[in-house]
């Protein structure tokens, strides 16, 4: 017999006793002992009878397995984001890992041994090769002088080239080792007052920071360091001030969504993935909803992709990062800088 059903049934007959007592209180004022004694025996012998008669046709039910409906995973079935399907396609420079390190010009440039040295460091990375790679990448910034890349600051000097380091390897899927460069960047060159700086250095650096934190799923650091990292090397322009708060939204909104519990944020990513983003108005910079929807898109393939490798959802993980690995690099341009896109690849070529 289930225990809870008899303890239910006890309590269920001492309330019973309770309004037998009554009655026969009430029965007796009304008439003689004995027909009062009589309604009450009977009254209670019903109930008790009664009570028995619905135990007994409830506890077959109370016994068999409880049926579960589990119901079907999200379909993944459906094409990413990107402005290529809208018909404004775009053909970005493509560089080398050193052109984009040290600049196109400065590594033209550089001396014989320096582009030795970054070739070694290049092959190093293309194969995977992860404690070489670091190594030969420090010895490389070890031999540079200040690029002209960074020269916006004479605080700078070689802090910008670890910043686009630690950027390189955020996009190999090493966010330990892209951390390291980035919070050396940020202990070496002094903030500027008040939060208004003005070292390109410190300002790449926090962004990376912020997106690295986002990859190891720490969240609220990514926002906190994303929100600061503007006025690291503030712009008195409002319109260059409009266009990163533009650039920035999109990730805002996807690492504030991954953010929760895991049944919602899968939801509302794969709308993003799918273009279901309300992009944030601009004033200077004209209409920009399509490059932030595929931002968005992007992102949150990413970052979906993330969430299913820490639940152990390999087959699901490899479908959201193929689509952002595939999609067309976020930059167009003479420079190259971070792209989601490339940390698919990444994440993907640690899976296989």
């Amino acid at each position: 017999m289930d225990t809870r059903r008899l303890r239910h049934l006890l309590n269920h007959h001492g309330a019973v006793g309770v309004l037998v007592v009554s009655l026969y209180l009430l029965a007796r004022s009304l008439a003689t002992r004995r027909r009062a004694a009589l309604l009450a025996v009977g009254f209670s012998g019903f109930v008790v009878l009664l009570s028995v008669l619905l135990f007994a046709s409830r506890s077959g039910e109370q016994v068999r397995a409880p049926t579960v409906l589990i119901s079907d995973r999200p379909a993944l079935d459906f094409p990413l984001y990107t402005r290529q399907a809208t018909g404004a396609p775009r053909t970005p420079t493509i560089q080398s890992a050193p052109e984009r390190l040290l600049g196109v010009g400065a590594y033209a440039e550089a001396s014989p041994q320096v582009k030795c040295l970054a070739q070694q460091w290049q092959q190093a990375l293309q194969r995977g090769e992860r404690t070489r790679a670091l190594s030969l990448g420090h010895q490389l910034v070890a031999q540079l002088p200040a690029p002209p890349t960074f020269s916006s600051s004479d605080k700078d000097g070689k802090w910008g080239v670890r910043a686009g380091l630690g950027e390189l390897y955020l996009e190999y899927a090493w966010p330990d080792a892209a951390i390291e460069e980035f919070e050396a960047v940020l202990r070496a060159v002094p903030a500027g007052p008040l939060g208004s700086g003005h070292s390109a250095a410190r300002q790449s650096a926090a962004y990376g920071l912020a997106r690295a934190k986002a990859v190891e799923g720490a969240y609220d650091e990514a926002l906190a360091w994303l929100k600061r990292a503007p006025a690291e090397c503030y712009s008195f322009c409002g319109n260059g001030n409009e266009r990163q708060a533009l650039w920035d939204y999109p990730l805002q909104r996807t690492w504030t969504v991954a953010r929760l519990p895991f049944d919602q944020a899968e939801a509302q990513l794969l709308v993003m993935m799918a273009g279901g983003f309300t992009p944030r108005a601009g004033y200077f910079n004209g209409d920009t909803s399509e490059e932030q929807k595929e931002h968005a898109a992007v992102e949150a393939a990413v970052m979906l992709g993330l969430l299913y490798l820490r639940r152990g959802e390999g087959d699901r993980a490899r479908i959201v990062l193929e689509k952002a690995g595939q999609a067309p690099p976020l930059w167009a341009g003479d420079y190259e800088g971070y792209d989601a896109c490339r940390l698919a690849q990444g994440l993907l070529r640690q899976m296989n």
